[in-house]
């Protein structure tokens, strides 16, 4: 049995590396079919991982202040002027403004602020299910969700059309309910077995034959291939998380990426707007983004009131 200490250390890992390709994705050049791969899984293991540590009992209020509040400042800080800017111009309305705000519909300088919003709805429906039904039904239930989320997909409407975006909802509580089981029935207990070990990494690896059938982009509604897509996330995500819980080496730099990844999801495209009139190396862009990020991470971190108001912690 894993040491507490061990245990939360792996899952630092699993969202170091989730940020880094999610930085990667949003500001690194790189060819097309890269980042299709990165998409197919890199948000789902952060949905997944979330249902890992889903407790149902944890207060609606503490989830919003944690999720919500800080989303709500960084919007405040980021998008609002952005937006205003446009309704000075003329090129947006006050309607408007109020729409895309709540439903998290940001500029490019805010692309990844989706995840905190849907995230909260998505643990909130997990949490309604939690109570009102049993294991099985909430898997019944996640399957369903999973072929509606399919269904929004090929209807094709923009995702504007969707309140509280609920289509993401849709395919991220298949990732949800994944995560409790993982936690469940941990990965101790299977990564043993051959079998289980070889059908996902044949899942996982058959992802980069398909990748041009497999477009995923959940921010804009699009969820791939119906169910291969799922299956290939979750094959995926099951062998990193597998593969981290292996890991007996202390890296602490990767550690702090981890324990960093919201302000780096916050603070990421924004920083490299301001380092791309300057620096034109891709990777020194990647190193200084994180390291800017852990660095004004570290600075709220140390404050009771910016911890509180760009964390949400107490």
């Amino acid at each position: 049995m894993q040491s507490t200490k061990v245990h939360k250390r792996w899952i630092d890992y699993a969202k170091a590396i989730g940020i880094i390709l999610v930085v990667i994705g949003h500001v690194i050049p790189i060819s097309n079919e890269w980042k299709q791969w990165i998409y197919t899984f890199h948000m789902p293991l952060f949905f997944a991982l979330s249902g890992y540590l889903f407790n149902s009992k944890r207060p609606t209020i503490k989830v919003a202040q944690r999720l919500l509040l800080p989303l709500f400042v960084y919007m405040l800080l980021i998008v609002i002027p952005y937006e205003f800017k446009l309704y000075a111009i003329g090129e947006t309305t006050i309607p408007n403004i109020i729409w895309r705000f709540i439903n998290v519909q940001t500029c490019i300088k805010a692309t990844a602020f989706w995840f905190p919003y849907s995230l909260f709805i998505g643990l909130m429906t997990m949490k309604f299910l939690t109570i009102r039904f049993n294991r099985k039904q909430i898997m019944i239930i996640s399957f369903i969700f999973l072929i509606l989320s399919y269904i929004t997909d090929y209807i094709e409407l923009p995702q504007k059309y969707y309140p509280l975006a609920f289509n993401r909802i849709l395919f991220i509580m298949p990732f949800l309910w994944s995560g409790t089981i993982f936690k469940k029935y941990e990965c101790d207990s299977i990564m043993e077995n051959k079998y289980i070990l070889l059908i996902a990494t044949i899942i996982s690896s058959g992802n980069i034959f398909f990748l041009s059938y497999n477009f995923i982009d959940m921010k804009n509604g699009h969820f791939g291939f119906p169910f291969w897509s799922y299956f290939v996330a979750l094959s995926t995500v099951f062998l990193l998380i597998c593969a981290l819980k292996r890991i007996d080496i202390y890296i602490p730099s990767l550690e702090y990426i981890g324990k960093s990844s919201i302000t780096i999801m916050y603070t990421h495209v924004l920083i490299y707007i301001w380092l791309s009139h300057w620096i034109t190396n891709s990777i020194i862009i990647l190193v200084v983004i994180l390291i800017i990020g852990c660095l004004f991470h570290f600075i709220i971190s140390r404050f009771k009131l910016l911890k509180f108001l760009f964390l949400g912690n107490a």
